[in-house]
């Protein structure tokens, strides 16, 4: 019990430096498009498609490119 003790004392007098740093604020601007389209072949056949562009920094810093095709069957 006393090794506990002597083990929790010297813990707590180990300062801790992350709550002593200084906050970093960032601040960015985010874009973000997207296009969505469904085209219909018939009554049970359909064609699903999705672009979108992430950017950072009014078109600074690109981020993600995404392209995502798929068929659905009804």
């Amino acid at each position: 019990m006393k090794t506990i003790l002597i083990v929790l004392v010297l813990f707590q007098s180990i300062p801790i430096f992350s709550q002593s740093t200084p906050r970093v604020i960032s601040n960015d601007n985010a874009l973000w498009l997207g296009y969505y389209n469904t085209i219909k072949f018939n009554t049970k056949w359909f064609l699903n498609a999705d672009i979108q562009f992430r950017a950072k920094n009014e078109l600074k810093n690109n981020s993600q490119a995404l392209l995502r095709i798929g068929i659905a069957f009804k």
